[in-house]
């Protein structure tokens, strides 16, 4: 009985973490949309497919013009992650820069 008590809880704090991050990443995308959008719509974004150092580059360049990002890595953990070049080459995305 223990035993499947331990493997519900453990279970359920599987679950939490999986809706912690989500809900992180929901924040985060909002973030991101309302913080680009107030200069650019958002297909600039979509369309940059960016490394992590060249995304940092370009957080920074826009910090320079005005942008308040906040919650900085997390920003640039999902933009590397969402529109970097990895996704680009696995052919999950099949835009490329030089498309736009």
């Amino acid at each position: 009985m223990m035993d499947l008590v331990r493997t519900l809880v453990f279970c359920w704090l599987l679950g939490g973490q999986a809706l912690l991050h989500a809900g992180a990443r929901a924040r985060v995308t909002n973030q991101l949309k309302l913080t680009c959008t107030r200069c650019h719509s958002f297909d600039v974004v979509r369309a940059q497919r960016l490394s992590r150092a060249e995304w940092e580059e370009e957080l920074a360049k826009m910090s320079r013009m005005g942008a308040k990002i906040e919650n900085r890595e997390a920003v640039l953990d999902y933009l590397s992650e969402h529109y970097g070049p990895a996704r680009l080459r696995s052919g999950i995305i099949t835009r490329n820069r030089a498309a736009h």
